[in-house]
């Protein structure tokens, strides 16, 4: 005793405060250090709200007490188009989202641990959530699992000032900061119960205390319920958006039972007090030699329930989460400084159990740990949804580091040493927990092949290769990698508006103006459609496209012997897709002029939308060896042959000589339509039909160069219908041959004749094989297919000998008469 107080170390404020500032810097650091490369990648999560937000700022009337994409509350959907507006669309307005609550919540947690603890555990507790592996991990992806613990942590921060305080604005505060928590992540709803049972345990610990501050609580709840009313409206309204997340990740769907939990609890007790008995009786058998037929104990309904229990009890120390995103997969949740002391300060909590601020801790970790208890069995340990119980792990870990290192050093209080040894002591070990923190997701978990792959490795290298490429190519996406939202977001622009009169406007894949969500600076690739390409001002042309094109190259060699290919590959060497470049010389010289001068020139027409057209000419023109249609015919999008017969005298140099009326514009046909090569000598034909029942007449016919379609909308027409394909198959060398054709919907398989695999299942995926012997040579083929609504896909494959199963080439198909 000094001067009636036990001697113990003291911080002079200037210290605290740099201490304190150290320790936020070490925070941040650990949060934004290598960011663009760790995490690897941008995931999916990240990127579908933001496109909900862009939505929003595009005009859509989303509401802002709505509920969204998986029934995430619409509010945090508006928080994004607040950093959208500020730094565009780009990777830093999307990670701010999860970094800037991130380093909030080590801020927060700094003034809550004074508060319960004095300043040496709050500068502790603040170095313990500052490194904390799990969540710094978990801040550097931008979604709003980070959201919870800083509520939690701000609204635990205003009760205890408001308490102690009796101010009515830290009453008022706390549930402003728990309102608005529900707009964020649906795991808050766990901090709402913790924080109740908090305030209920206090009351019952506690003489007095609801009789004191009873006005207080009931401002506090008032608040709350007053921020929270818009979007519990939307519940209450409308049920499904409150629980359907919930029910899709809940345990009940292992345990085979919508009963509440609290109606299977005795049956499980019975259930596994009969298998301790059954063990006890086995041993007692086998040690008295006495034979004893067992009788099998009563299955355990909440079996999967008490695995999952299991599994969040050891993920701290033993065995972590084993997905990817949120953990280096199974490695234990905390480093084991971190583990030791959290051990050490449950089991002080549990000893003082009456000590308010102890029982909230445990309550906090109890309750948000239910967050992942209560999910679904296969993902156990879930560390995703049991982020929030991070704060409370580093208040108790604080509280038992400080505990710990007094009474360690405590025989050694009478020396003036004392107090250096004790600060460096303190330090280091937090020190080497940061450095262990440090080494397992720097060096580790950033080279670690499965948390590469999580981090959805090809949406990330595509949209990459977008950017680098957008200002001198134009972008044509297989349809898997159109519609990656990383991509999608990344590479968006602002719509632009449409004031002025610029006359007809020819449809073509890159006239279209207005960006925006609907109108990217990519366009969905249909190869065997797309070529030849119009000419692009001298552009060259990308196509990035899935690997089996790979094998369907030579339809682009057709028309430009120069193109480029590679398979891009991830850092692992595995393959992503395929990138095609088109040199823009090539495509500007393939152009013909729609000129009497040029008459000899051409050679093919594109047409860029399906529809109706009539044509009108001064000279004898053919088209697909027939005579220019004069009243609307139907045409199929893509090149058709083309044939200048014979040219009337007199006609001006410059005079156009061919005008159309129909989907694509009215007047005369651009050049960039009108092309010196002709459709290939490759492919089936294909006859057309409304209707999925191949009911005669065909309202089009055309040559399909390849049978690897998934035609968009309108393509190539609305609703319903049909097409027969007709032609031979060229096996080139005699063996067995195996088929596979995905269809959506139904599709039937002739060969030689006969029908050898056929899925007639509408409204649904049909997916048929066959194998067969061939020999070498043609053989008559025959596909027909029916799409009856939804998605419409058609691909052709097969294996030939020796090979791997590919897309069937255009060079080994011919039409049909």
């Amino acid at each position: 005793q000094r001067g009636g107080r036990a001697y113990e170390p003291s911080f002079p404020r200037w210290l605290e405060m740099a201490v304190f500032a150290l320790i936020v810097l070490a925070g941040i650091w650990f949060r934004v250090y290598h960011i663009k490369e760790m995490p690897p990648g941008i995931f999916i999560d990240e990127t579908n709200t933001a496109l909900d937000a862009l939505r929003i700022l595009e005009g859509r009337q989303d509401s802002l007490f709505g509920t969204g994409w998986f029934e995430t509350p619409n509010g945090f959907t508006y928080l994004q188009t607040l950093f959208i507006r500020i730094f565009g669309t780009t990777f830093l307005a999307l990670k701010l989202q999860s970094l800037l609550p991130g380093i909030l919540t080590v801020i927060a947690l700094y003034f809550l641990a004074r508060e319960l603890f004095g300043v040496r555990p709050a500068l502790f507790a603040t170095a313990f959530l500052a490194f904390n592996r799990w969540h710094f991990n978990m801040s550097r992806w931008g979604w709003n699992e980070v959201y919870p613990p800083l509520m939690h942590v701000l609204t635990m921060l205003f009760l205890l000032r408001a308490v102690r305080r009796r101010h009515w604005g830290d009453w008022a505060l706390a549930g402003l900061w728990l309102g608005l928590g529900m707009y964020t992540y649906l795991a808050i709803r766990l901090t709402v119960i913790a924080v109740l049972l908090y305030l209920l345990y206090r009351i019952a610990v506690q003489r007095g205390f609801l009789r004191r501050h009873w006005p207080g609580l009931l401002l506090f709840l008032l608040i709350y319920a007053l921020v929270f009313a818009p979007l519990s409206f939307t519940y209450i309204k409308d049920p499904f958006t409150f629980s359907n997340r919930s029910k899709q990740v809940s345990i009940l769907q292992d345990i085979g039972t919508q009963q509440p939990l609290s109606t299977l609890v005795v049956p499980s007790l019975r259930a596994r007090a009969s298998r301790v008995l059954l063990a006890v009786r086995s041993e007692v058998a086998q040690v008295t030699g006495r034979e004893w037929q067992p009788t099998p104990p009563p299955p355990d309904p909440l079996e999967p329930f008490w695995l999952s229990l299991s599994r969040h009890l050891q993920m701290f120390h033993v065995q972590g989460d084993f997905n990817a995103r949120h953990n280096l997969p199974g490695k234990p949740m905390l480093d084991v400084i971190t583990g030791a002391f959290f051990l050490l300060g449950t089991f002080w909590a549990l000893w003082r159990w009456r000590d308010h601020r102890r029982g909230m801790l445990l309550l906090w970790v109890g309750i948000t740990l239910a967050g992942g208890v209560l999910s679904r069995l296969n993902e156990a340990p879930q560390a995703y949804r049991t982020l929030g119980v991070t704060p409370a792990i580093a208040l108790l870990a604080a509280d038992a580091y400080d505990l710990s290192l007094r009474g360690l050093l405590y025989p050694a209080r009478r020396y003036h040493l004392w107090r250096w040894l004790w600060y460096g002591l303190a330090a280091a070990g937090l020190i080497v927990a940061a450095s262990l923190n440090s080494r397992v997701y720097f060096r580790q978990q950033a080279a670690d092949a499965a948390v590469y792959t999580a981090f959805s490795p090809l949406e990330t290298t595509v949209a990459r290769e977008v950017l680098a490429k957008r200002a001198k190519h134009k972008l044509y996406l297989s349809p898997r990698l159109y519609y990656f939202s990383p991509l999608r977001f990344l590479t968006y622009r602002p719509p632009r508006p449409i004031g002025l009169d610029l006359g007809p406007i020819h449809i073509s894949p890159f006239d279209q103006l207005g960006g925006g969500l609907d109108h990217p600076d990519y366009r969905l690739a249909d190869p065997p459609q797309d070529l030849p390409l119009p000419d692009l001002d001298g552009d060259g042309a990308s196509f990035l496209l899935d690997l089996h094109f790979q094998y369907v190259l030579d339809l682009f060699q057709y028309y430009y012997p120069g193109v480029t290919w590679q398979v891009v590959h991830d850092r692992l060497e595995r393959p992503l897709y395929l990138s095609v470049t088109v040199p823009g010389n090539e495509i500007t010289a393939l152009q013909a002029m729609n000129r009497a001068e040029a008459a000899d020139q051409i050679r093919g027409l594109y047409i860029p939308v399906s529809g109706e057209y009539a044509f009108a000419s001064p000279a004898q023109v053919q088209l697909d060896e027939s005579p220019l249609p004069s009243t609307p015919r139907f045409l199929g999008k893509g090149l058709h042959a083309l044939v200048i017969e014979a040219m009337p005298q007199g006609l001006a140099p410059a005079e156009p000589l061919l005008i159309w009326s129909g989907p694509a514009g009215e007047g005369p046909v651009p050049d960039r339509y009108l092309f010196r090569k002709g459709p290939g000598p490759f492919g089936l034909r294909g006859l057309y039909y409304r209707g999925s029942e191949w009911t005669p007449p065909p309202f089009m016919e055309r040559v399909d160069p390849l049978i690897l379609n998934a035609w968009p909308d309108p393509e190539p027409v609305f609703g319903p219908f049909s097409v027969t394909w007709t032609g031979e198959l060229l096996a080139p060398e005699t063996g067995t041959y195996q088929f596979r054709l995905n269809a959506d919907d139904g599709v039937r398989f002739w060969l030689d004749g006969e029908v050898v695999a056929e899925g007639l299942r509408p409204d649904t995926v049909n997916e048929v094989s066959a194998t067969l012997e061939l020999n070498a040579g043609a053989h008559a083929i025959r596909i027909d297919y029916f799409q009856r609504g939804g998605g419409k896909a058609l691909e052709f494959f097969w294996q030939p000998p020796g090979q791997p199963f590919q897309p069937v080439a255009a060079r080994y198909l011919r039409p049909g008469p």
